[in-house]
């Protein structure tokens, strides 16, 4: 059994966001992906995936759990 439990991206993920240093060497510009770190780092919300960009985000907080695809 699944369970997911929805949040709301609150005023604290938006300040997260705003201060988010961006990945310039690996021209990562994906505003869904900086919504989905912020939120993570803001919430001490482990992020599981397997995009490699992602790593660059450990140095802001990022709790992050690579997956080897």
């Amino acid at each position: 059994v699944f369970a997911f439990n929805f949040t709301k991206f609150l005023h604290n993920d938006l300040l997260c966001y705003s201060k988010l240093e961006l990945n310039h060497q690996e021209k990562h510009y994906d505003p869904s992906d900086h919504v989905i770190i912020s939120h993570s780092i803001t919430n001490g919300i482990p992020l599981i995936s397997s995009d490699r960009k992602f790593q660059f985000y450990r140095k802001q907080g990022l709790d992050l759990i690579y997956n080897v695809k």
